[in-house]
């Protein structure tokens, strides 16, 4: 699950709150990891050109957030950060984490991880070209639509 890419009912913020614990690592796991044992499913559209650019950062505009320059500014550190996420992500795994930001009971862990590993069976493999470079985006006809005429999974 991408949090940038979510298309749900606006109730879905209230049923599965973003946990602020989290800092950069882990938020979207624990979402997914929340909203499936809720009782929500995924479906996900083929072939949509969104995606996370973290490969060639030399030539980017923006600074990433662990630009070591921007953290020897912060007060907490971008790793220590992470690691707190880390361990809260570790919390939800062990469900130690109740209320809103824990698992819900209509699905277990375990369905959860028979779920997953049933796409992956299904999955043709990785492109590695569309995964990691940037020229990917060109060669896609942007006047197709990526819905019509597609089986949502």
């Amino acid at each position: 699950m991408a949090a940038g890419c979510i298309f749900t009912r606006g109730r879905f913020v209230e049923d599965i709150p973003y946990d602020p614990n989290y800092y950069f690592y882990g938020e979207e796991l624990s979402m997914a990891l929340r909203a499936f044992t809720h009782g929500f499913s995924f479906f996900h559209i083929p072939d949509v050109p969104l995606f996370h650019l973290y490969t060639d950062v030399s030539n980017i505009p923006r600074k990433l957030h662990w630009d070591p320059e921007d953290d020897k500014n912060r007060a907490i550190k971008w790793n220590e950060l992470e690691k707190k996420s880390l361990d809260r992500l570790d919390d939800l795994f062990a469900e130690n984490i109740e209320g809103s930001m824990g698992l819900g009971s209509e699905r277990s862990l375990d369905d959860y991880a028979i779920d997953q590993w049933n796409r992956f069976k299904k999955q043709k493999g990785i492109d590695l070209e569309q995964a990691t470079e940037s020229t990917f985006l060109v060669s896609i006809d942007w006047k197709k639509n990526p819905i019509k005429n597609r089986r949502i999974l």
